[in-house]
């Protein structure tokens, strides 16, 4: 069975932070908390699949010899 809750007094700090990080995941406002209270009851495992990263991984072997010899 599904429930709701309400949650009074989030202040717009908050509420903008968690906005902020729902569209850099792309994923709604409510899903985003969602996922954030099972993680923090630990009923959410967290894996690769779910994991994002921010790093610069997919721009390795991008360059060609020619251009990494030019630095």
């Amino acid at each position: 069975m599904d429930r709701t809750i309400k949650i009074p007094n989030v202040d717009n700090i908050i509420f903008e932070s968690l906005e902020f990080e729902s569209d850099k995941q792309g994923i709604h406002l409510r899903t985003l908390v969602l996922s954030m209270i099972k993680k923090s009851l630990g009923s959410e495992k967290i894996t690769v699949e779910n994991e994002r990263y921010n790093d610069l991984d997919y721009l390795s072997g991008t360059w060609t010899d020619r251009e990494a010899n030019d630095l």
